[in-house]
């Protein structure tokens, strides 16, 4: 397991009195992945970009 969305779930399923996520049969839990997953997927990225601009251009980063 590499995705760090995914061990966040696993954690909370395993460990439900640590209340890192809402219950798994409530309407908030919906949200709560829906938020995660835009995270890892979108805040990632933009940082992975500036970070390390040499990985996404090919001229000398500013």
């Amino acid at each position: 397991m590499t995705e760090t969305s995914e061990i966040i779930v696993q954690l909370a399923d395993y460990y439900p009195d640590s209340e890192l996520l809402p219950p798994i049969r409530s309407p908030e839990r919906g949200q709560v992945l829906r938020w995660l997953a835009f995270c890892a997927t979108n805040l990632y990225e933009g940082e992975s970009r500036k970070l390390n601009p040499g990985r996404y251009t090919t001229g000398d980063p500013a």
